[in-house]
C-alpha cells in the first residue's frame, strides 16, 4: 500500500525507502528471472513467470509488475506492483511502454498482443500501469467471465456477416420488418430471395375455385403446405384464403386445381425488405 504522510512529518531516507518497499510484494519464482523483467502470476502454481506478448493467454493478461532484482527458480523475490519502478536503462521519458515479444521485455510498441504496462518518467524509471487482467486494449483480445454494463454499449454501424457476430438493434429491426406487398400470378414458380409469406385469396360470387400452395427447395416445388377453396352461395363459402411461410432460397407456387367464374389474388410479402 502507498504510505500516507501526515502534516509536519519529517521525511527521511529511511522513511522514503520504507514507503518504496510498501509498493512491492514478495513472490516465489517459477523460472530464472532477470531484474526489471515484466512478470505475471501463474494461476496453476501461484508463482511468477516472465510475461510474453507473443501469447494472448495469462502471459499477457496477468501482468502484475516488475521484479526488483534477479532471481532463480524457487527463490522468493520482491516485485514492484504499483507506483514508480526504478533500475531500468534507456527508457524514453513520457513514452508509453508495452509488453514485447521478448519474454520479460517491454517496448514502446506493442508485441503481437497489446498490453500497456507503464509510462516512463525518466530513462531509468517507469510508472506502473496495471489495469488488471481484463482491461480492454486496441487489439483483438478474448474477454472472459460475465460483464455487466450500466448502459447499453454502442457498436459499429455495420451489419454482422458471420454466425457468431453480435447484431445491432437496427439490423434486427430491418431483418424482421415486413416488406411491401408484391402481386404474383397463379401457376407460376417463384424463388424466395428472403424469408417471407405467400398470401392467396379467391372469391367465388359465381362459380368455384380450388387450389394449393406448394413450396420446397426444388425448382419445381411439389410439397403442399396449404390450400384454399371457395364456391358461390349454393355450394359453400364465397371467400377463401391461405397464408404460407416460405424459407429464403426455397421455391413456391400457387396451383389452380379447378376453377370456374372465380377471381383470385396472389401476393408475396418478404421479411427484411
Amino acid at each position: 500500500m502507498k504510505k500516507t504522510w501526515t502534516a509536519s512529518e519529517e521525511i527521511t531516507a529511511a522513511k522514503l525507502n520504507s514507503s518504496q518497499l510498501e509498493q512491492m510484494e514478495e513472490y516465489v519464482l517459477g523460472e530464472n528471472i532477470a531484474a526489471n523483467s515484466a512478470v505475471y502470476l501463474k494461476a496453476s502454481d501461484g508463482k511468477i513467470w516472465k510475461c510474453d506478448a507473443s501469447f494472448s493467454d495469462e502471459r499477457l493478461s496477468s501482468f502484475i509488475g516488475f521484479i526488483y532484482e534477479t532471481g532463480t527458480t524457487g527463490q522468493t523475490k520482491k516485485v514492484w506492483i504499483m507506483g514508480v519502478a526504478s533500475g531500468f536503462t534507456g527508457l524514453t521519458a513520457g513514452s508509453e511502454y508495452y509488453l514485447s515479444n521478448t519474454a520479460g521485455g517491454i517496448a514502446t510498441s506493442a508485441g503481437d498482443n497489446e498490453k500497456v504496462v507503464g509510462i516512463a518518467v525518466s530513462a531509468t524509471q517507469i510508472r506502473i500501469k496495471n489495469a488488471g487482467k481484463n482491461a480492454l486494449t486496441r487489439k483483438a483480445q478474448a474477454i472472459t467471465g460475465i460483464k455487466t454494463f450500466g448502459s447499453i454499449p454502442l457498436g459499429p454501424a455495420s451489419d454482422p456477416n458471420s454466425d457468431n457476430q453480435l447484431a445491432r438493434k437496427k439490423y434486427i429491426d430491418d431483418s424482421v420488418a415486413l416488406g411491401s406487398w408484391l402481386s404474383r400470378s397463379l401457376d407460376t414458380v417463384y424463388e424466395a430471395t428472403t424469408d417471407g409469406f405467400v398470401v392467396a385469396r379467391c372469391n367465388a360470387n359465381s362459380g368455384y375455385f380450388k387450389g394449393t400452395i406448394v413450396t420446397d427447395n426444388s425448382a419445381t416445388p411439389t410439397t403442399v403446405r396449404g390450400g384454399l377453396s371457395a364456391s358461390d352461395g349454393s355450394y359453400g363459402t364465397q371467400e377463401g384464403g391461405c397464408t404460407v411461410p416460405v424459407k429464403s432460397g426455397d421455391y413456391w407456387k400457387v396451383n389452380e386445381i379447378e376453377s370456374s367464374g372465380a377471381t383470385t389474388s396472389v401476393f408475396w410479402i418478404p421479411l427484411g425488405q
